[in-house]
């Protein structure tokens, strides 16, 4: 556990309550939701007349073949004649109806998705603002982690503040966080104890991998707080001493499995 210089990373705060936007969220995931259903619904139907086109047209091919055939050799008032025609032209409308129902479900199929794009458009725009001013709903978080991408290096400093607030106040702790230090290459981050601070290199937490460093750094300042894990930290093993120890002693266990399941929990809300 290193000391270091505490800078603290100010939270983005809105004065609006976050159970305003709850409505909001929910109503825009949700009619997303509904939409790529609905997409899906139509794309399977637009197979199954994709299907239909190609029998229409191997079946009008085939009987124009024959009508063809027996047209050129049969004349035109026999009822063989008439018998091929007839069956000629019933393809060739089954084709028509093939043809114009493929176009319809199509057109539908386009405009569904076109719908999918533009509630997308607006969903995103409004989590990423919520995102950077919000740090009491996990929903916000979950959508951090399944959309990492859309942020820039200076918004994760943001996110990984507020996440860290989040998950404190899921522990019922109170730290600091700084992403100003005196980093090595290797460094990922650090529990101060006697700052009272998480120490957070973004340079080696690229992403929504941050959120799992966040997490299991909290998960430590919690452990200093249960009586079960003094001995451990008494007699701490260093990773330059011995990795394996390192990893399978109890306080590192247990902040890797907190940050794994709540990592988990993110991604699996889905939003």
């Amino acid at each position: 556990m290193k000391k270091g210089l505490l800078i603290i990373l100010t939270v983005a705060t809105l004065s609006t309550p976050c159970t305003v936007f709850a409505d909001t969220i929910d109503t825009l995931h949700d009619r997303i939701e509904t939409q790529e259903q609905k997409c899906e619904d139509l794309f399977d139907t637009l197979c199954d007349k994709d299907d239909s086109l190609d029998n229409a047209k191997t079946k009008y091919n085939r009987v124009k073949k024959q009508y063809n055939k027996i047209k050129k050799h049969t004349k035109h008032n026999s009822k063989k004649f008439k018998k091929a025609r007839a069956k000629f032209l019933k393809a060739k409308k089954a084709l028509n109806r093939a043809k114009k129902s493929y176009k319809t479900y199509s057109k539908k199929y386009d405009t569904a998705y076109s719908k999918v794009e533009k509630y997308q458009e607006s969903y995103d725009e409004y989590m990423q603002d919520y995102v950077l001013h919000h740090s009491d709903d996990v929903r916000a978080f979950s959508y951090a982690y399944n959309n990492y991408f859309v942020f820039s290096e200076r918004q994760w400093e943001v996110v990984a503040s507020n996440f860290q607030v989040y998950v404190c106040n899921e522990l019922d702790i109170n730290v600091f966080m700084t992403t100003s230090e005196n980093f090595t290459a290797e460094d990922f981050g650090w529990y101060n104890t006697d700052t009272n601070t998480l120490a957070i290199n973004m340079e080696n937490n690229k992403d929504n991998e941050v959120f799992n460093t966040v997490a299991h750094e909290c998960r430590h300042a919690w452990q200093y707080t249960q009586e079960e894990f003094t001995d451990n930290f008494n007699n701490y093993i260093k990773a330059d001493t011995d990795l394996g120890l390192y990893f399978n002693q109890p306080v590192e266990k247990d902040a890797s499995n907190y940050a794994s399941d709540m990592c988990n929990t993110l991604e699996t809300l889905g939003y």
